[in-house]
């Protein structure tokens, strides 16, 4: 969202921090291969090493890009956010296999990189716009076109996750016997996508008014929603081992 998202309204400090939390979570998933067994460590396909380093490189170059953007150096600074971008999902798509690696069928394994993309794209989208939200706290007079236009690529993103969930749920269908998995998909749609839908439309609706504080509320708490629909989403794709 920061390549997209119009720059020049919003202060140099707000792209820092979001550097330094791609620092903290570079570091925290280098960390957890530790916590890999064997057994679990055919889970990366470029191997624990290799992941490791790009987790390390991802920390690293987040680091470097939160002191350009503290320096005001902000082509340099884009230049970085473009970088853990890259290296972001290489880790995405390659860093991990598949809920359904033990699956030969080449369509399900496109269908769990669709899932990966979509949820990583809900789960960006709602976290930098609620942030965004929150910064304006701090510059007040900031504009609120760029609220709107990231809660308009949320509404995308939204839109996005929705499709390929519907896939998922026609291609899993026939694995769905009832049950508790059932009581997963309902909670999994109504929360994670509906809900969600409906924070966009109001927050689109509340800056019509110009209340950044009750819209940043309405995204913080359907970042809780869609944290709530992607884990469900996880266990339903474990259960039924179709990408949902």
């Amino acid at each position: 969202m920061w390549l997209l998202m119009p720059r020049r309204a919003v202060s140099s400090g707000f792209f820092r921090i979001q550097m330094l939390l791609g620092l903290g979570l570079g570091v925290l998933t280098a960390l957890s291969m530790s916590a890999l067994s064997s057994g679990e460590s055919n889970l990366l396909p470029l191997g624990v090493t290799t992941t490791r380093i790009l987790c390390i490189v991802l920390a690293a170059t987040a680091f470097a890009g939160s002191v350009m953007w503290t320096l005001e150096r902000r082509r340099a600074g884009l230049l970085f956010a473009a970088a853990v971008f890259l290296d972001a999902l290489t880790l995405l798509l390659y860093g991990m296999s598949p809920v359904n690696a033990d699956s030969d069928s080449s369509t399900q394994i496109m269908m769990a990189r669709s899932v990966d993309v979509a949820s990583a794209g809900i789960l960006g989208t709602s976290m930098t716009a609620m942030l965004l939200g929150h910064w304006y706290l701090t510059s007040p007079t900031m504009s609120l076109g760029v609220l709107a236009r990231l809660n308009f690529y949320y509404g995308i993103s939204i839109f996005t996750r929705t499709v390929v969930a519907t896939l998922g749920l026609v291609g899993g269908w026939e694995h769905l016997h009832g049950g508790l998995p059932l009581v997963w998909l309902i909670f999994r749609w109504t929360a994670g996508l509906i809900g969600p839908a409906i924070a966009c439309y109001m927050v689109t609706n509340i800056l019509k008014y110009k209340n950044t504080q009750s819209a940043t509320g309405v995204l913080f708490g359907s970042v809780i929603l869609i944290f709530i629909g992607e884990l469900l989403a996880v266990l339903l794709s474990r259960e039924l081992r179709y990408p949902m």
